[in-house]
């Protein structure tokens, strides 16, 4: 039993919502990105500004972490918090570790030209920790986050997806690996400890996202339905049916059977967020997604086959004590950008102004009456300029951040004059979203890496 120690939670007025067989027990009015519960009452929700926590299943919580875009976050068989991410004062990647429950952190920061990289962190232990730092290396701590040393990983790695460990010394990466004119995603295992990486899966499409062990059974999720399998402990990997076309970005399995995905989307419409639910290893599924959902599921964690909990992209807190309850229809609804069912390129009624095809190309566009933007050359097949033309007088810095079409960030950067270039030769081709943040405007432009 943890010696819990009293504190002053925050707790929000939200009222208690059946939505099916899951309900809405809270919100966190920040965009999130996992969920981790210690037990039935205890857990942890990391988001692009702090790690919130409860000790009563989510009723109240509080901020133990203030000014740090947690990009991933683990627990330790003995409590010890470890998290990866940007300092949002100091705008650099580093990470903290805790073993007090938030009370304290210890700190190390790595600072980089660009604020990307540092997407993954795990435990293998009570004190030793294994972390995706920057483009080619891994960072390492055996005790506990004091002193970390640096690991390098391979030169054609460019964006690491997730990491899994297996035992002290054989960890997974899915990875992309790019070339000026191509990239790929794969999967990677290393037997000595990080120190060499062999190639075991590429993908057509996107790969996994996200890897669970149990036992000595593996699964890993993706883009485009992709539910993947190994039995060997990742050497040889098998494709399940997919799920539809669905994003899945999150999944948790009670046992080698019994398990749950999800996902959705959140950054291009239609929007949308599904669970699925199997019973025989991934041979079969059933949709158990919370009703009227219109964004991803950031994160899923059951704590048994009928108690767990789940988190989407916009805050909400969603409970079951059902396991999801009874299946429903495969058809999950899609929602507009006016909030409305999705019923076209048009979104949910003729005054919505959802437009898929968007594909806005070189040229200067009004964001208002005092402000121009210019994003060149787009299409492009590395780097990308950004311009804006500001009619106001001692303009203040402009934050700046890159997604994916699955609304994971892959960069973030402060833009402090009137032009920036960004390079995209790394990522792997595709749609990417650019959100620029001022202090009294903010717009997202389409970005297409060929």
């Amino acid at each position: 039993m943890k010696n819990i120690i009293p504190t002053i939670f925050f707790l929000v007025l939200f009222p208690l919502l059946s939505v099916g067989q899951w309900s809405e027990i809270n919100r966190i009015h920040i965009e999130n990105q996992k969920i981790i519960m210690v037990d039935s009452l205890e857990g942890y929700i990391g988001t692009t500004n702090g790690i919130y926590q409860t000790f009563d299943g989510w009723k109240t919580f509080k901020n133990i972490l203030f000014d740090f875009h947690v990009r991933s976050f683990d627990i330790s068989p003995d409590g010890s918090i470890a998290c990866s991410g940007v300092d949002l004062t100091k705008k650099e990647m580093g990470y903290r570790v805790s073993n007090n429950y938030g009370k304290t952190w210890k700190k190390q920061s790595n600072p980089h030209r660009f604020l990307h990289g540092h997407q993954e962190i795990r435990f293998f232990g009570i004190d030793s920790i294994l972390a995706s730092e920057h483009v080619h290396q891994s960072s390492f701590s055996i005790d506990g986050g004091n002193t970390w040393n640096k690991e390098f990983l391979d030169s054609s790695f460019s964006t690491v997806s997730d990491l899994a460990i297996i035992d002290k010394s054989q960890f997974l990466l899915s990875v992309s690996t790019a070339t000026y004119k191509d990239s790929k995603e794969k999967t990677f295992k290393s037997i000595d400890g990080g120190k060499t990486w062999a190639e075991k899966q590429q993908y057509d499409d996107f790969g996994v996202l996200d890897f669970e062990i149990i036992s000595s059974t593996i699964y890993g999720v993706g883009a485009y339905g992709l539910i993947t399998k190994s039995f060997d402990k990742g050497e040889t990997w098998n494709t399940l049916p997919k799920i539809n076309d669905y994003h899945l970005v999150k999944l948790d399995f009670i046992d080698d059977k019994y398990g749950f995905v999800a996902g959705g989307m959140s950054s291009l419409y239609p929007l949308y967020g599904v669970i699925y639910r199997t019973k025989d290893g991934g041979n079969s599924w059933d949709n158990v997604s919370p009703e009227g959902i219109k964004t991803t599921i950031s994160g899923i964690d059951m704590l048994n086959e009928n108690l767990g909990y789940a988190v989407d992209n916009d805050g909400i807190i969603y409970k079951t004590t059902n396991g999801g309850g009874p299946a429903k229809s495969d058809s999950v609804p899609k929602f507009g950008k006016d909030g409305k069912l999705w019923t076209g390129e048009s979104g949910g009624n003729s005054n919505d102004s959802t437009n898929t095809k968007d594909t806005t190309i070189n040229g200067l566009n009004a964001i208002n009456e005092n402000v121009d933007l210019e994003i060149f050359p787009n299409p492009t097949q590395d780097k990308v300029t950004i311009r804006i033309v500001s009619k106001e007088d001692n303009p203040k810095p402009i934050q700046l951040s890159l997604k994916d079409g699955l609304g994971k960030t892959v960069l973030e950067e402060t833009m402090s004059s009137e032009t920036k270039t960004i390079n995209l030769s790394r990522y792997s081709k595709g749609v990417y979203y650019l959100q620029l943040n001022a202090e009294d405007w903010q717009t997202v432009r389409k970005v297409v890496k060929e």
